[in-house]
């Protein structure tokens, strides 16, 4: 993964368009984007990330080549989303268990962001659960309570979607 940040200096807002293979990713390879202040899921792009940045301000994403299972997004407790607050993640296909550890000063607390492909369902107990209308993945967000400890780890089970949802078919009204 790579982290990005866009700053504009100036009062204009103005549009950043980032080619991902200049990044170090695959021609046409899908990479998930993540906005770090929004907490934001941005969406699965393939070539090109174009993203809005207001005046004065600045865009945090992080940028994850895609998998066939649970990946991380991001987290709320560090602007680099992993690289100083996420000791381990790992995701076994065959139990369909993701693993994941953190680290933080005791008595915070922090959020791991997961996607999850529509391929694969999770029970939303203790988790915030939300279905992207865009590629119909689950995006996760794991609550990590570091109360007494410094490091914490969450186990999170998934289980198989018999026939993922058609969200154009769906009458949610």
């Amino acid at each position: 993964y790579v982290v990005v940040a866009l700053y504009n200096l100036n009062e204009v807002p103005q549009t950043v368009d980032l080619r991902l293979d200049q990044l170090g990713f695959g021609s046409e390879e899908p990479c998930l984007v993540y906005e770090f202040w929004n907490e934001r899921y941005v969406g699965t792009r393939r070539t090109r990330v174009c993203v809005h940045v207001p005046g004065e301000s600045v865009q945090v994403l992080r940028i994850v080549a895609a998998s066939n299972g649970p990946t991380l997004l991001g987290t709320d407790m560090h602007v680099l989303m992993g690289e100083m607050d996420v000791e381990d993640f790992a995701y076994d296909p065959v139990s369909m268990l993701c693993t994941v550890t953190a680290t933080r000063p005791p008595g915070n607390r922090g959020m791991v962001f997961i996607h999850a492909p529509e391929t694969l369902r999770v029970e939303p107990d203790g988790l915030h659960v939300a279905r992207d209308g865009h590629d119909n993945a689950l995006i996760i967000g794991v609550p990590l309570d570091f109360r007494d400890t410094n490091r914490v780890t969450r186990q999170i089970q998934f289980a198989a979607v018999d026939a993922p949802l058609d969200m154009n078919q769906q009458d949610l009204a």
